[in-house]
This record gives structure tokens, C-alpha cells and sequence, in this order.
């Protein structure tokens, strides 16, 4: 990855780590990385940076889940311990599970 492409990066991580999610285009991946194939080592070294990144601000590792769609990829982190408490299934909404 070109130096000049890492802020974007990172703010995507920043976003991913505020949100619990951020979406990276095909384009984009292929554009930063500088391949013609996006690979298992594509992946690793946004794991690594996220590992890197998590440890920092969180002081310990928070899993992944990719979901592949037509133009690119969607990132989502496991839910934090606070996050928990302030989130429930949307099955059978009542005015109630809406009162925050």
C-alpha cells in the first residue's frame, strides 16, 4: 500500500470503530493496494491494522465479519460490552424497546 493511501484507511477503521461497520469498495481496495487480484494478503493487512488500531484504543483484539457484495465489501466489528446494553433485535417493535 502507497503511503498516501493509508489515511484513508485508517479513516475507514475510525469509522468501523464509531459506527461498528464502514464499507470499502472493490475499486478502492484494488487502488490502494496496487493489485490486480485482491487476495488473502489484502485482508491480513487490514486485520493487522485493525488488530493494531483495537489494542490501542480498546486494549484488546475485536473480531470481524466481512460481507462481500456486487461493488465491495462491508466491514462489521463485534458489538462492544456498553453497545450491548443499548441494542435488541428488531423482530416485534413496540413503543416501548423505542424509549431510549
Amino acid at each position: 500500500m502507497e503511503t498516501y493511501h493509508e489515511p484513508q484507511l485508517y479513516s475507514r477503521l475510525d469509522e468501523l470503530f464509531l459506527r461498528g461497520q464502514t464499507f470499502i469498495s472493490w475499486k478502492e481496495m484494488y487502488l490502494w493496494y496496487g493489485v490486480e487480484k485482491i487476495a488473502a494478503r489484502t485482508y491480513r493487512d487490514i486485520l493487522r491494522r485493525w488488530t493494531e488500531y483495537t489494542k490501542a484504543h480498546v486494549e484488546r483484539e475485536v473480531e470481524l465479519t466481512v460481507i462481500a457484495q456486487a461493488d465491495g465489501a462491508v466491514i462489521r466489528r463485534d458489538l462492544f460490552k456498553e453497545e450491548k446494553k443499548e441494542s435488541w433485535k428488531l423482530k416485534d417493535p413496540t413503543l416501548v424497546a423505542f424509549q431510549l
